[in-house]
């Protein structure tokens, strides 16, 4: 069996795209693979949460990535939406496996059963489509005798990611591998203490109404030469100074900060504008952590700081405590099983 956490934004949403730097942490909600070996040659991947069983044989894998990697390019010619580029449930973790497959040279695929479930909500802003790959990849790559190293599995994440997000900074797919704090900018990845203090939470608003990748596409058109992606750094350098003086008063107000960038970029929705108010008005202070929304009232995660939280009026709130998550993927060995009946194969396309 294999996990990845879940990741939430500290500072650096989206201008995280354009090369500014953004802090990150893995949060504890998991992302689970499971990968046995059966007798057949071929692909079997059951999508627990979703009750969905599919059977491949390896040339159908490789097809179909090749078809979406095909999409993919169509994309970023602009003569394809990033909404049509994955056609189907399993098209995901079909060009994944794919990819890890070409990555290692396999000449013979061995038969696999794998089954994926996740705790981490879909569309929330938590990375769980990275979580999900993550997982898969060092679990298959462990069944096939394969130790990928933290570096090689982020590579191969963030290179499957692309197709789900479009044009995907890499943060994500690093902090489900790596676990823990980090400072990402450009690809690089600089993990961090951990020691940030208490009164961290995290609220889910529900999931918005549009994809990550169409708002990062929307953002995209409205500000890709902006000058705005420096003020966003600037509020992640100051971001990292208060964490590591464990200054509250500054990190108060640099939330605030980004939460009004983040406005002005479109992605808070007016119910989440009101909502974060309320917070700041009780003496705290609140952002979205992920790509927000650019249509509907909903938003995904959001982070919310308040160090004195039992003094303030937010008990209304269902406000979860951040807690981290210092492991990122890890994978245990492998079982084996005989046999596996699948009903409904290859009916979800």
């Amino acid at each position: 069996m294999a996990q990845a956490p879940a990741k939430a934004i500290l500072s650096g949403e989206h201008s995280v795209v354009y090369g500014a730097p953004a802090l990150a942490l893995a949060v504890n909600c998991y992302a689970q693979a499971r990968v046995q070996s059966i007798e057949s040659a071929e692909l079997v991947l059951q999508l627990t949460d979703l009750d969905r069983c599919f059977r491949y044989n390896w040339p159908e894998v490789i097809k179909r990535a090749e078809d979406a990697e095909s999409r993919y390019q169509r994309f970023l010619l602009g003569n394809c939406p990033i909404t049509e580029v994955l056609v189907g449930t399993d098209d995901l973790y079909l060009f994944a496996i794919a990819a890890l497959i070409k990555d290692l040279s396999l000449n013979h695929c061995p038969g696999i059963l794998l089954q994926l479930r996740s705790d981490i909500p879909v569309g929330s802003g938590m990375g769980s489509s990275a979580a999900t790959v993550a997982a898969m990849l060092i679990g298959v790559a462990k069944l096939i005798g394969v130790e990928l190293t933290q570096q090689r599995l982020y590579q191969l994440t963030h290179h499957a990611e692309r197709l789900q997000h479009g044009r995907s900074s890499g943060i994500d797919p690093a902090v489900c591998c790596y676990g823990g704090l980090i400072h990402f900018s450009d690809g690089v990845i600089d993990p961090r203490s951990l020691e940030f203090g208490d009164g961290w939470f995290l609220l889910d608003s529900g999931k918005p109404a549009v994809t990550t990748g169409v708002g990062v596409e929307q953002v995209r058109k409205n500000f890709a030469g902006s000058d705005i992606w420096d003020e966003f750094s600037q509020i992640t350098g100051k971001m990292a100074t208060a964490l590591r003086e464990m200054n509250q008063g500054q990190l108060i107000k640099q939330i605030r900060l980004n939460h009004r960038l983040l406005c002005r970029i479109g992605v808070v929705p007016d119910p989440i504008q009101q909502l974060v108010a309320d917070i700041e008005q009780a003496g705290g202070a609140a952002k979205v952590s992920g790509a927000g929304a650019v249509a509907g009232d909903q938003a995904g995660l959001i982070l919310v700081y308040h160090p004195q939280l039992s003094e303030s009026s937010l008990s209304h709130l269902a406000l979860q405590p951040l807690k981290v998550d210092c492991l990122g993927a890890w994978v245990q060995n492998a079982d084996s099983v005989d046999d596996l009946s699948c009903d409904g194969a290859n009916d979800d396309y």
